[in-house]
C-alpha cells in the first residue's frame, strides 16, 4: 500500500474537494475551498494507492492553529484514516510553532468528538444552533488542545 500526504494546491485540489463535498450537509463552495489553499491556510490530502481518501484544511495565525475541516471518504471511514490525518495536522502545527489548536465540530458527530477527545482536545464551549441541519439547527462544540515546546506529534 502506497501512502502519501500531499500538499493541496490550486492544481491538485479537485479530489480533496470532492471528498469535502460528500462529507457535509452544507459543503464549502469550490471558490471557498480554493481560497483556503493559500497562506495563512495549509491543506493536505491523504492519498493511498493513487486514491484521495481524506484531507484537512488548517489555519495558522499568531501561534494558534485552527482545524478548519477534516474529512474522510464515506466508504473508507472506520479504517484509521481520520487519526492519520489528525496526526499529520498536529505534526504540521508543531513545525509551524503553534501553541494551541482550536476546532469546532457538530455536536451530533460523535465519531469526530471521540477522535478529538482521544487526542487530548478539551471541550471549551457550545455554539448554540450553529450548524444547519435538514430539520433545523444543531450546536457546535468548540474544542482546543495545547502543544508544548518539544512535542513532535501529540498535544498535551
Amino acid at each position: 500500500m502506497d501512502r502519501q500526504f500531499q500538499g493541496i494546491n490550486k492544481t491538485n485540489y479537485f479530489a480533496a474537494f470532492s471528498v469535502q463535498q460528500s462529507c457535509h450537509l452544507n459543503p464549502w463552495s469550490e471558490s471557498v475551498f480554493v481560497d483556503s489553499l493559500t497562506k495563512p491556510y495549509f491543506a493536505f490530502q491523504l492519498v493511498i494507492d493513487n486514491q484521495t481518501v481524506g484531507y484537512y484544511v488548517g489555519l495558522n495565525v499568531a501561534g494558534e492553529a485552527t482545524l478548519m475541516d477534516l474529512g474522510v471518504s464515506q466508504e473508507l471511514r472506520g479504517k484509521g484514516f481520520g487519526q492519520q490525518l489528525l496526526d499529520h495536522f498536529i505534526q504540521q502545527c508543531v513545525q509551524l510553532n503553534c501553541e494551541e489548536i482550536w476546532l469546532e465540530v457538530r455536536e451530533s458527530n460523535r465519531t469526530a468528538v471521540a477522535l478529538y477527545s482521544k487526542n487530548k482536545f478539551e471541550f471549551v464551549e457550545v455554539r448554540k444552533d450553529y450548524y444547519p441541519t435538514k430539520t433545523g439547527r444543531e450546536n457546535g462544540l468548540i474544542m482546543k488542545a495545547r502543544l508544548l515546546e518539544g512535542y513532535t506529534t501529540r498535544p498535551i
